[in-house]
C-alpha cells in the first residue's frame, strides 16, 4: 500500500483547527480505508505504518519528535507531516544528536 493517514485522537487540541477537519473530510472521500487515529497503542501504529510506504501524520506533537514519528521509521514507513514547519530539525534532533559546543 502506498499512503496512510494518521490523525490525532479525539479531544486533542489539534482539532481546534478547522483545516484539520477539512483534511479529514477530503481524505475520507479518497482513502476511507487508510485513516487511523493515533491512540499511542503499538497495534494502531502497526496498522497505520507496517503495510504502507508513506504515512501523512496530520499533526505534530508539541513541535518535537513524536512517538508516531519514531515508530513510523522503525516500521519502514516514511512519515510525512502536515504543517510541521521544523521537519528538517528532526534529523539533527534524533538521528545525529550532536553537541554544537564540540565543534
Amino acid at each position: 500500500k502506498l499512503l496512510s493517514f494518521l490523525f490525532p485522537p479525539q479531544g486533542h487540541h489539534a482539532w481546534e483547527d478547522e483545516r484539520l477537519h477539512e483534511v479529514l473530510r477530503q481524505v475520507a472521500q479518497t482513502h476511507p480505508n487508510d485513516i487511523f487515529f493515533d491512540d499511542g497503542i503499538l497495534e494502531t501504529h502497526m496498522a497505520a505504518f507496517w503495510d504502507y510506504k508513506y504515512c501523512m501524520i496530520a499533526y505534530d506533537e508539541a513541535h518535537t519528535v513524536s512517538q508516531a514519528f519514531v515508530r513510523a521509521i522503525g516500521l519502514h514507513c516514511i512519515p510525512v507531516f502536515n504543517g510541521f514547519v521544523s521537519i528538517t530539525n528532526m534529523f539533527w534532533n534524533v538521528i545525529v544528536p550532536v553537541e554544537l559546543d564540540d565543534f
